[in-house]
């Protein structure tokens, strides 16, 4: 699949190979590269796999290996928790009193 210029993509690279990382790091850390992933606008029209500049939402303009089209947020608030539901109603009422 190839990026269109403008869509919502995300781009990975290298940022620190483990020559470059601590010394007193645990062994498995680093013996592994530090990828940096970040997400923005393509500038180019490229297949996945492929290098692409990309413009990110506070106007860094970075460039990396093109790894998603479209990523979709993956983290995770937890469960949602009764009293908080409830909180917010009895505030907004509290305020308006």
């Amino acid at each position: 699949m190839l990026s269109q210029v403008g869509s919502w993509v995300e781009i990975a690279w290298v940022a620190m190979t483990p020559a470059e990382r601590a010394e007193q790091l645990p062994e498995s850390s680093k013996t592994v590269p530090v990828v940096a992933r970040v997400k923005g606008f393509a500038m180019a029209s490229v297949a996945l796999g492929a290098e692409l500049s990309v413009k990110t939402l506070s106007g860094r303009t970075l460039s990396g290996t093109l790894v998603d089209l479209e990523p979709v947020h993956t983290h995770s608030f937890g469960r949602p928790q009764p009293l908080l539901l409830a909180i917010g109603g009895f505030l907004r009422e509290e305020l308006r009193s």
